[in-house]
C-alpha cells in the first residue's frame, strides 16, 4: 500500500478531535470530523488512568462504531473498485467499466456512495498518492525514472500535485524535509 504523509494536530481542535484527525486525514483533502466519534473519544480519554486502558476504549468505541455501519449490497464491487483504483496499469475510467461490467453512470454512484468522490477523481488521487510515495523515496532530481507513466509529462505530474497539495513538488519538499539540495537540482 501506498503510505501517506504524516498529519500535524491543530490547535484548534481538542485532544480528541486531534486524534481523529490525525488518524483519517490525508493532506489532500479536508477531513469532516465526526462529532459523535470525538464526543464518545473525548468521554474515554477523561478518566482514563493509563495508555493501554486508554488504548482498549478506543479501540472499542471505533468497533462498535464500525459494526453499527450500515453496509451497502455493493461491497464486493466496492472491493473490486477500491483494487482498481490502484492498479497501476489501469489509467481510464472506461478500462475499469468493463473489468467491472458496469455503465460509467453505476459506477460514478457507486463510487460517489463509498468513498464520496467520482472514480476519475480516485484515479488522479491514487495516482498522485504513488508519485508522492515515489518522491518521498528517491531525489526529486531523479523524476524522469520514476515518472509515472500515467502522467504525460513533468508538467502534468505538477499540475495534480499544485490541484491536491496547493503548492509545487519542490515547496513540498522544502517544507517537510527543511532545505534539500536534490530537489533544486531538478527545479
Amino acid at each position: 500500500t501506498v503510505g501517506q504523509p504524516f498529519m500535524y494536530p491543530k490547535n484548534s481542535l481538542s485532544f480528541a478531535e486531534n486524534f481523529l484527525h490525525m488518524c483519517f486525514a490525508v493532506p489532500c483533502e479536508e477531513y469532516k470530523i465526526n462529532p459523535v466519534l470525538a464526543a464518545k473519544f473525548g468521554e474515554a480519554a477523561n478518566n482514563c488512568g493509563d495508555a493501554e486502558t486508554l488504548r482498549d476504549r478506543l479501540d472499542a468505541i471505533l468497533l462498535r462504531h464500525l459494526a453499527a455501519k450500515t453496509w451497502h449490497r455493493d461491497l464486493p464491487l466496492v472491493s473490486r473498485i477500491s483494487g482498481l483504483i490502484a492498479h497501476p496499469d489501469l489509467n481510464r475510467i472506461d478500462d475499469m467499466c468493463d473489468l467491472l461490467d458496469l455503465d460509467h453512470a453505476r459506477l460514478a454512484r457507486i463510487c460517489r456512495r463509498a468513498f464520496g468522490f467520482s472514480p476519475k477523481f480516485l484515479m488522479r488521487r491514487q495516482r498522485l498518492q504513488s508519485m508522492v510515495a515515489e518522491l518521498d523515496r528517491r531525489a526529486y532530481a531523479e523524476w524522469r525514472q520514476f515518472l509515472d507513466p500515467r502522467y504525460v509529462d513533468q508538467s502534468h505530474f505538477i499540475r495534480d500535485f499544485r490541484d491536491f497539495y496547493g503548492m509545487a513538488p519542490t515547496h513540498y519538499l522544502a517544507h517537510r524535509n527543511g532545505t534539500r539540495d536534490d530537489y533544486a537540482l531538478a527545479a
